[in-house]
């Protein structure tokens, strides 16, 4: 999915949230949720990535908590990604609720030059922190954003992820980036055509 050599451009990743802004009505339900659960937690060392953007001209791509009134631009992303590649297989009735599921525990997205090209969740699962909801905006692959957002995610701690098996672009990326693989299962939900598919278990100890 992703990866260009690094040039030495900072991302910068944020200890706190900024304050929040006004969102609109139809993502207030689905953010506020979130927002209760995924306060940011002060304190979180400041990092920084190295990014080469693969839209022009190298640029600062900067990695920072997700806000309640980024939620609008992320289902905008997310619709491009849909329709970029099919992820995710089926288009959620309300996008905007499942980029922020209740057992959210962080989330973050990449921004580059005002606009959003990045995004994952942590979510609790199982005594485990999962990632989840992770792409990059079509124009940004090849950039190393993806492996940005890792790196931010996995400073968390221990994570586990699961992805679907006939994704060999994003298979790539974990398993370029030192994730292993511990384990194969049947999913329990069913793609678009009816099929089950399977998910491939990582982890990244």
């Amino acid at each position: 999915m992703l990866g260009v050599a690094a040039l030495g451009t900072e991302c910068l990743i944020r200890s706190q949230f900024p304050p929040p802004a006004q969102v609109p009505a139809s993502a207030q339900v689905a953010t506020r949720a979130w927002a209760g659960r995924c306060a940011w937690r002060p304190g979180l060392e400041r990092t920084t990535h190295s990014v080469t953007p693969a839209f022009g001209t190298v640029a600062d791509v900067e990695i920072r908590p997700r806000r309640t009134d980024d939620l609008p631009g992320c289902v905008r992303m997310l619709a491009e990604v849909h329709e970029y590649d099919g992820y995710p297989n089926r288009w959620p009735d309300e996008p905007a609720k499942w980029l922020a599921p209740p057992n959210s525990v962080a989330a973050w997205v990449a921004e580059h030059d005002g606009r959003l090209v990045g995004h994952v969740v942590l979510t609790g699962r199982d005594e485990q922190l999962w990632v989840s909801r992770l792409f990059v905006d079509p124009s940004a692959r090849g950039s190393k954003v993806g492996e940005a957002l890792l790196r931010q995610a996995r400073s968390r701690g221990v994570l586990m992820l699961d992805v679907v098996e006939s994704s060999e672009r994003a298979i790539a990326l974990y398993e370029r980036t030192g994730w292993t693989m511990v384990g194969r299962r049947d999913a329990d939900w069913l793609m678009s055509d009816g099929t089950r598919p399977t998910e491939r278990i990582y982890t990244s100890n």
